[in-house]
């Protein structure tokens, strides 16, 4: 069975393009534009990972690059595409502005916000016999340079909440501090017995999780260091534990088999071990 290479329109090119310029805007970079040359690399080899199995960067010099794998997905270009972008922005939380420099835990983070960058293109493979897509973005210039760290990796911009200012009328109630207090209007609804939707409050928790869990596999499949890994994996068991009154009790199951993985990472165990015991978890968590 052949390698899925979907095309991308010129609106869904917009879209993602708009898409990264949201998250370099937070930084102060400037906008990037799409480049159909560079995707055509792009496309090459995200086809090439997505054929062969494997999992690694080209060996390129011109294009700074960034990847991601994903398995169990389906083929759903554009949310994988975006999940991607955001995976990448999130490192943000282990990037130390005081130490700017390169890390293997930060540099999806920092190719996506480098400020000398004008050009990227985005590539994307999906494998229907093994349910892998890869996602691939090449950026021009290319990225993580050293010594180009504080020049091109500029910290969150700081923004001013939008808040209207209202003068305060003598016949509005206030709390005496000057902060107005608007009453509800009455409301002719009164509350009813309606069964509850798919998007109820106990359903939320269950996200989350799986959203953790999702980007668990992502940093071991990435090859991140394992304390980066471990971090991740006590979030997760913190927030089953927090949330257990909403969680089937049979979810005990998912908590030991995150303690039996945690165990295979403190111990030194291969991540493959890891990864297929987190996958697992992944796969009951998603049946439910």
């Amino acid at each position: 069975m052949s390698v899925e290479q979907p095309t991308l329109t010129q609106e869904q090119k917009n879209e993602i393009t708009d898409y990264i310029n949201m998250y370099r805007a937070k930084h102060s970079a400037p906008p990037i534009t799409y480049d159909d040359n560079i995707a055509v690399f792009s496309q090459n080899w995200a086809t090439h990972l997505a054929s062969t199995g494997l999992f690694e960067h080209s060996t390129n010099r011109e294009y700074g690059e960034n990847l991601a794998y994903f398995r169990g997905y389906g083929n759903k270009m554009m949310e994988l595409i975006k999940k991607s972008i955001d995976l990448w922005y999130e490192e943000i939380s282990l990037y130390d502005y005081e130490n700017p420099g390169f890390s293997s835990e930060t540099g999806h983070f920092t190719c996506l916000i480098w400020k000398n960058q004008t050009s990227f293109g985005m590539g994307y493979a999906y494998n229907p016999a093994t349910d892998v897509v890869n996602v691939n973005q090449n950026v021009s210039p290319s990225c993580n340079i050293m010594g180009g760290f504080e020049e091109n990796v500029l910290p969150l911009k700081e923004e001013t909440p939008s808040v209207p200012i209202v003068e305060e009328p003598d016949d509005t109630p206030s709390n005496g501090n000057g902060i107005v207090i608007i009453e509800d209007p009455p409301t002719d609804e009164t509350p009813t017995d309606e069964t509850p939707t798919d998007e109820t409050p106990t359903e939320e928790p269950k996200k989350n999780i799986i959203y953790l869990i999702e980007n668990l596999l992502y940093l071991i499949r990435a090859g991140y260091r394992r304390r980066v890994i471990l971090q991740s994996l006590n979030i997760i068991i913190n927030e089953l534990l927090m949330n257990k009154e909403n969680i089937e009790p049979s979810k005990l199951e998912e908590v030991n088999r995150l303690y039996y993985a945690k165990y295979l990472l403190e111990s030194g165990k291969s991540l493959y071990y890891v990864f297929q015991t987190v996958l697992s978890i992944f796969y009951m968590l998603k049946r439910r």
